[in-house]
């Protein structure tokens, strides 16, 4: 059983008093500012063709591993946490 896992068993079997549930943010997502963007093509050279002619992100193929905001030359690529789930304290 994997540690993130633990919680199911020991809920069933402990009963543990959970005191708190905050956000857990373990991953980003990529977003194109468009006004920036001059349309340069240079998204087309990557290897998971996670970003369409049309400037659409693919959550799915994108892996937020930051590329694109290193080779684009007007800095028009940003990343924001999201919430992956909660922890369990």
């Amino acid at each position: 059983m994997d540690a993130p896992d633990l919680y199911i068993t020991s809920t069933q079997l402990l009963h543990p008093e959970i005191i708190k549930t905050p956000m857990f943010h373990g991953s980003k997502l990529s977003a194109i500012d468009e006004s920036k963007c001059n349309k340069c093509g240079i998204y087309k050279n990557y290897e998971f063709n996670a970003i369409t002619k049309d400037l659409i992100i693919d959550g799915i193929s994108c892996d937020a591993c930051g590329v694109c905001a290193v080779a684009c030359p007007v800095s028009a690529f940003t990343f924001k946490d999201i919430v992956s789930g909660n922890a369990y304290i």
